[in-house]
């Protein structure tokens, strides 16, 4: 009797598209116009050249909150 299958994908860093960082991008090249869209009260408030956007990611521990 089978009861469970492990499927090994081999998967070739080359071909990987990398989806967060292209996201990312997507995000900051057309941030001013997304925020007109979704949210267009605050985009009234937005001075959009003094936007930066920082480069670090924030990995927070979830414990951290209880």
């Amino acid at each position: 009797m089978l009861l469970a299958t492990t499927v090994h994908e081999r998967t070739d860093s080359s071909k990987y598209t990398k989806h967060d960082q292209l996201f990312i991008k997507l995000t900051q090249t057309f941030f001013k116009e997304f925020i007109d869209v979704f949210f267009p009260d605050v985009h009234r408030h937005i001075n959009d050249h003094h936007t930066t956007f920082l480069s670090e990611e924030v990995n927070m521990d979830p414990g951290f909150f209880i």
